[in-house]
């Protein structure tokens, strides 16, 4: 996969103590796939969490996003996470009233679902 864009994304958290933001990295799909978006929590960062408001961080994506939906990969790198000790990711769905669902993946699954390599991101 082709990376196309690489960022920190601020947002709203549920408290004005601390900024919250997240890193985006956009990989272009394959013909005929989606792109996947990694949005990963940072390391340090004491804001909100990016569980906690996925779905204002896709909806903000989503503006400018073509019509089609991406794979959403949520990434809580090392050091950053509940598993403190190991990088965890899950697959992002929204149901169709727009709740997000998470789907834990292992790094094998990510790579076969996205077809990215875990050292990308």
């Amino acid at each position: 996969m082709l990376l196309i864009e690489d960022f920190n994304l601020p947002y709203s958290g549920f408290s004005s103590i601390a900024d919250s933001q997240c890193r985006v990295r956009k990989f272009e799909g394959q013909v005929n796939e989606p792109d996947v978006v990694a949005i990963s929590a940072i390391l340090g960062q004491s804001g909100t969490s990016i569980t906690n408001r996925v779905e204002d961080i896709c909806e903000t994506l989503r503006n400018e996003q073509p019509t089609v939906e991406p794979i959403w990969v949520e990434h809580y790198p090392k050091g950053t996470g509940i598993n403190n000790d190991v990088d965890t990711f899950a697959i992002v769905t929204f149901n169709e009233q727009g709740t997000p669902e998470w789907t834990p993946v292992t790094e094998i699954e990510l790579m076969r679902l996205t077809g990215l390599l875990v050292g990308t991101l």
